[in-house]
């Protein structure tokens, strides 16, 4: 297996995902996924989100640890907090452990840009910056997004592909599908019909599949 996996997160990391902060309520939410590399369940991503008038709070967590007989064969640790305001990021703060490699991404709006530091160096992104916050409908908008854990600024398409029942929690959920494009990447996301994230999908480097499962809808 491929040790090395390159995961588009935001936050919730991606995440997810705000007139009133959220698109779906004014009261924190928290969406908890259980992670799994094909049938192995191998740790958590979750996203809480603090709404506040036209601001919010976002903390994404993510731990994974790959295990090969009696080793740990890979393991991954992420944490994101952002504020987002007006549906732009105001602030990042960004640390990841990929397997022992240290990433990181820092940075806050001044002058209508994003100004960022990351391990890759300095930027400056202009006008609303969005990163993959899979929790926020609109993302299915957009056509440049931000890697909370490279810093990279990517042009995506997202198409719809139709609706197919998830099972949630032993219940059959009429969910929608779609599918975000980019550079090496292909990410199956699916929605319920008032627009809840719901899961993700997408094939690693190494060819495994690694998929999201949903513990409870947030209230």
């Amino acid at each position: 297996m491929n040790n090395k996996f390159i995961l588009y997160f935001i936050t919730i990391c991606g995440i997810f995902w705000l007139s009133a902060a959220t698109a779906f309520s004014q009261a924190p939410q928290q969406w908890r996924f259980k992670v799994f590399l094909d049938e192995q369940e191998i740790g958590y991503h979750t996203v809480t989100v603090s709404p506040e008038k036209t601001r919010a709070t976002v903390q994404v967590a993510a731990s994974f640890d790959v295990k090969f007989l009696f080793f740990t064969a890979y393991s991954y640790l992420h944490n994101t907090q952002e504020t987002w305001e007006n549906n732009c990021i105001k602030t990042i703060e960004s640390h990841t452990n990929d397997n022992g490699e240290i990433l990181y991404v820092t940075g806050k709006q001044e002058d209508r840009h994003l100004v960022l530091n990351t391990h890759a160096g300095p930027q400056s992104l202009p006008g609303c910056v969005r990163t993959f916050a899979y929790w926020d409908p609109r993302l299915l908008q957009a056509r440049r997004l931000l890697n909370t854990q490279t810093g990279e600024y990517l042009n995506v398409t997202i198409s719809y592909i139709g609706d197919e029942d998830l099972i949630i929690n032993g219940d059959s959920i009429v969910a929608r599908r779609f599918r975000l494009l980019s550079e090496n990447i292909a990410i199956d996301l699916w929605y319920s019909e008032s627009m809840q994230w719901l899961a993700l999908q997408t094939i690693t480097k190494s060819g495994n599949q690694l998929r999201y499962q949903l513990e409870q809808l947030p209230v």
